[in-house]
């Protein structure tokens, strides 16, 4: 995370929020600090948000409109019943995003 973020930085000088999306199928307590130390001082102490999705219900995500935010139904809380509706809804997501793959690759390349 630390990595990624320095990157960003490096690249756009403009502050950035770190968020880490944890993917995790049982939950899990994560620190939400990156640190390194030496035994006379801290050289870095990295803060970051953290998204547990196990931690999320999926009916409040199926009005997204965000194919990422679609991708995650799967890692977020359902029942063993609700398991054919979280695959139903997914897939109307994805049916209704207008997905110009020339367009995703074009922007992708921007980065």
């Amino acid at each position: 995370m630390f990595i990624y973020h320095s990157r960003l930085y490096e690249k756009y000088h403009k502050p950035i929020l770190p968020i880490a999306i944890f993917t995790y199928n049982e939950k899990k307590e994560m620190p939400p600090v990156f640190s390194v130390d030496l035994p006379i001082f801290s050289i870095i102490e990295f803060h970051y948000q953290q998204l547990h999705l196990v931690n999320k219900s999926w009916k409040k995500y199926i009005k997204m409109t965000n194919p990422v935010g679609a991708t995650f139904l799967s890692k977020m809380v359902y029942t063993v019943k609700e398991c054919v509706q979280v695959n139903m809804e997914f897939l109307r997501m994805v049916s209704q995003m207008e997905l110009d793959s020339a367009k995703m690759e074009k922007n992708y390349h921007k980065l």
